[in-house]
């Protein structure tokens, strides 16, 4: 791999036309600008493969933690020096072995790793040492539990001593909010059927007796306390308070689209061609983003987009509209504003994937990949 030096770019384009019906309230007289920033690899080849769609940052925001699949280390990567700073290697059997396969991980409060296996979730240090172990089994959780399956992210409050996981009960076409005690196993379920949003939106197709399913997104994030969900379908945010034991949701009216996707959908299928297409409509609909904190501004940020028609396609890109979406420490709507320089999403396969991103030094970086680097576009929002 060639050797890359850190590179600053600025992308010129119209900031002077008038767009303030699309930029309301926060964002009200707001000018953006966007840099391109590369990661300097230091002559190792930094894991993109997945879009680092399974890292995660430090709470400092100085560190993005990636996991590399291929020589099963943790990539440090520093953010304010734009480096590879260390791989930080893991075991893959053993007292310390995390499996052969990682997919996602997540950085606690205490920069602990926590590791998301089928039937279980581990911590780790960054030195690679296992600290604990949650097996689902001793909580009556797992696929030979009933065909329950816990999608990516379980969350740990190292406070609290609680795993929240998200719990598809495919059978029933249900979702589910595990709070499993880590102390005493037992676990409070909490079915989410009831709540705007969280309904079983999954496109399937069977072959030779296997289902294939390509669900909604659903997002989980702890912030202050609370744990946070949400979903690709409406704007909705759940809010499960873990000192009350208390849930409640917060919804917000956008001027700018729509607040929920309003059509109706075949979930089964018997070809790919029909699935696809389905789907593909489905995501010509607004889809929600998670809300992500900025601890400069004290706002919560969220994304949110529509792809347009499959005439749009080419290649390797759709055409999308995006929009982002000011709300308080309360999750109330502060502003919301049509971004045009973000026009087009990367395919993966046959859908699209919003990148990774997150918000730093006041700023929101977005993951980008960049001749085969990891690289990020950040947008500056000024006055």
């Amino acid at each position: 791999m060639k050797k890359l030096i850190f590179i600053l770019v600025f992308l010129s384009f119209s900031c002077s036309k008038k767009t303030d019906t699309n930029k309301l309230g926060y964002f009200t007289g707001t000018h953006i600008s966007i840099d391109t920033l590369v990661i300097y690899s230091n002559n190792e080849i930094i894991y993109t493969t997945k879009k680092i769609t399974g890292s995660d940052i430090s709470l400092d925001r100085n560190y993005l933690f990636n996991f590399n699949a291929f020589d099963h280390t943790l990539e440090q990567i520093n953010l304010d020096k734009l480096k590879l700073e260390k791989k930080l290697p893991f075991e893959k059997e053993g007292p310390n072995g995390t499996g052969y396969f990682v997919d996602y991980i997540n950085i606690t409060e205490d920069n602990y790793v926590l590791v998301k296996g089928i039937n279980k979730t581990e911590l780790f240090n960054l030195n690679g040492e296992k600290l604990r172990t949650i097996e689902y089994e001793n909580y009556s959780l797992g696929w030979d539990k009933g065909g329950e399956v816990h999608i990516p992210s379980p969350l740990l409050d190292t406070y609290f001593d609680r795993l929240f996981v998200l719990i598809n009960k495919e059978l029933e076409k249900s979702y589910a909010l595990g709070i499993l005690d880590t102390e005493s196993n037992e676990i409070n379920s909490i079915s989410l059927n009831s709540y705007q949003g969280f309904e079983y939106y999954t496109f399937s197709i069977t072959v030779s007796k296997a289902t294939i399913n390509t669900p909604q997104k659903i997002y989980l994030s702890l912030f202050d306390r609370k744990l946070m969900l949400s979903n690709q379908v409406d704007n909705g945010i759940l809010l499960y308070d873990i000192e009350d034991n208390r849930i409640y949701t917060k919804f917000n009216h956008s001027q700018l689209h729509n607040d929920k996707k309003e059509k109706d959908y075949q979930f089964e299928h018997e070809s790919f061609e029909s699935k696809d297409a389905e789907y593909s409509k489905f995501l010509q609909e607004i889809n929600f983003l998670h809300p992500f904190w900025d601890e400069i501004n004290q706002i919560f940020f969220r994304f949110s987009y529509e792809e347009l028609e499959s005439g749009n396609k080419d290649d390797d890109h759709v055409k999308i509209k995006t929009y982002l979406t000011a709300l308080d420490k309360d999750f109330n709507l502060l502003g919301e504003m049509y971004l045009p320089e973000l026009n087009k999403l990367p395919l993966e396969g046959t859908y699209t994937q919003f990148p990774k991103h997150f918000a730093k030094d006041g700023n929101i970086w977005i993951y980008e990949n960049i001749n085969d680097e990891m690289g990020f576009v950040v947008l500056t929002i000024s006055k």
